[in-house]
């Protein structure tokens, strides 16, 4: 049987995707997860898996080539010689990968296509032939080659058209803006400074959130000095490795609080017309962590959270930022979230709101653990107290709802030594 590989979709905003590099040849064997090929997406460099083991029959896109999100690049089939087809073709058994029809020309490697030229359209362009990575956004070939003309970034230019497209006429308006605001910058002396790829992502993304999601948000104080006393007896019990931060102690409540709140560890599903909406109640908490780089974020997901002891949890949190901030993340570990936690804690922040992250219902925002004077029982204490304020997509969710999950959390933080 042959299993079609495609170019992953990571994101809502990721529309194309450009192979970086090959990790295996046409002909190997390959074991289902092994790494396959390094993918660049609109955010981040990841790592793809292959999807199935077998033998790796064609590679159907040259490195350095963009191509849409869910296109064939690969074809995996059980044995080496079985017949398989492309897009509509088949291949014969024996027959050399090199012959093979595709309905993609225009993106197949060169020796797939018999050492034959390759368009001149899609060929990876040389650094000479283009500005600030015009060939990896979403833009006409006319809108490219007009940016290229008048000097514009093309990556930096938002699109009108399906998809955020970028056509001949978001080109003139940004050379026009260029102009003007190089002409107030010589009076000024300001600069502009382009968006990177990953930074106009994020802005293409939260737009779309704040002006399609309606939001509102619900804050509580939480106090955590059980939830220290439970890490420090867990350390002396297990003794090994990294003690596991505060933020692992909020990652072992919020997980668990979700599964008796699913309306909170939910998508909202917009159905092909307004009166079919709904919303998907997920059975499996993945839990989304946002991890800061040094021009944006990325947000990693620890699946199936809620299995997981506390340990485990802070060793899966860090191994993912460690890939995260190494530029080593696997493309499945980026997509699937059904809940994201955002901390600035560590940077100090007291509180803040974070915006959701759609399809996700909500996300939590953890501010840092402050000792504060709290009166109690006709005495004052100092005690370890954290802001936590949950973002929710009002489609989905109500205050009274999100106010009692976080009453959940606040519980479960009081007693996670009683948690399954």
């Amino acid at each position: 049987m042959a299993t079609d590989v495609k170019m992953p979709r990571l994101s809502l905003t990721m529309e194309v995707g450009t192979v970086i590099q090959w990790l295996k040849a046409a002909g190997d064997t390959v074991a289902k997860g092994d790494d396959l090929a390094e993918i660049e997406t609109d955010k981040v460099n990841v790592t793809m898996e292959a999807p199935a083991s077998g033998y790796l029959r064609a590679l159907l896109v040259d490195a350095g080539v963009e191509v849409p999100c869910d296109t064939t690049i690969a074809v995996l089939t059980d044995t080496a010689d079985e017949p398989f087809a492309v897009a509509g073709s088949s291949a014969q058994p024996g027959r050399p990968t090199t012959e093979m029809d595709t309905p993609y020309p225009a993106v197949l490697s060169n020796a797939a296509r018999g050492q034959e030229s390759v368009a001149s359209a899609a060929s990876p362009p040389s650094p000479a032939q283009t500005m600030g990575g015009n060939a990896h956004v979403n833009a006409s070939p006319a809108a490219k080659n007009l940016a290229r003309q008048l000097g514009v970034d093309i990556s930096t230019v938002v699109g009108s058209g399906p998809s955020g497209r970028v056509g001949l006429e978001d080109v003139q308006r940004a050379a026009e803006l260029q102009a003007t605001r190089a002409q107030a910058g010589t009076v000024s002396g300001d600069r502009r400074v382009p968006l990177g790829r990953m930074r106009a992502a994020i802005a293409q993304r939260m737009t779309l959130s704040a002006t399609t999601v309606p939001q509102f948000v619900v804050r509580r104080r939480v106090d955590l000095s059980a939830a220290l006393r439970y890490r420090d007896e867990r350390r002396a019990l297990v003794g090994e490795g990294p003690a596991p931060g505060v933020i692992d102690l909020i990652h072992l409540a919020v997980s668990r609080a979700l599964l008796r709140h699913p309306e909170v560890n939910a998508s909202f599903d917009g159905g092909e017309r307004p009166d079919q909406a709904g919303m998907i109640l997920h059975d499996s908490v993945h839990l989304g962590i946002a991890v800061a780089l040094p021009d944006g974020l990325v947000v990693p997901v620890i699946r199936n959270a809620h299995t997981l002891s506390l340990e485990a949890l802070a060793r899966e949190r860090r191994r993912l930022q460690e890939e995260a901030l190494g530029n080593h993340l696997a493309a499945t570990v980026l997509s699937g979230a059904t809940f994201t936690v955002s901390n600035l804690g560590p940077l100090g922040v007291d509180e803040f709101s974070a915006i959701v992250n759609p399809p996700e219902a909500a996300i939590l925002a953890v501010g840092r653990m402050q000792d504060t004077l709290i009166p109690r029982d006709g005495a004052t204490h100092s005690l370890p107290m954290m802001v936590l304020t949950v973002t929710a997509d009002h489609r989905v969710l109500d205050g009274a709802g999100v106010a009692r999950f976080l009453d959940t959390v606040a519980t479960n933080l009081e007693h996670l030594g009683a948690l399954p």
